[in-house]
C-alpha cells in the first residue's frame, strides 16, 4: 500500500471511529473497506495487458478512497 493510501485509510479509520453507532464493529468495517479496495484495483488494473507483481500487489489511493 502507498504511504497515501495508508493515510487515506487512516483518515477513514479514524471518520468511522468518530461517528460509531451502537453496532459498530471494527472488523467489519476495516474488512468491507478492504474488500472494496480490491475490487477498485482489480478495476484499475483490468486495462493493463500484462500487470506486474509491484502493480498487483500494491493499493492506492484510488483503490481506498
Amino acid at each position: 500500500m502507498t504511504e497515501e493510501a495508508c493515510a487515506c485509510v487512516a483518515s477513514k479509520q479514524q471518520e468511522i471511529c468518530t461517528q460509531k453507532t451502537k453496532n459498530f464493529a471494527n472488523a467489519r468495517e476495516a474488512r468491507n473497506m478492504f474488500e472494496k479496495a480490491v475490487v477498485k484495483q482489480a478495476s484499475r488494473l483490468f486495462n493493463i495487458k500484462n500487470p506486474s507483481n509491484e502493480q498487483l500487489c500494491e493499493l492506492t489511493t484510488e483503490d481506498v478512497e
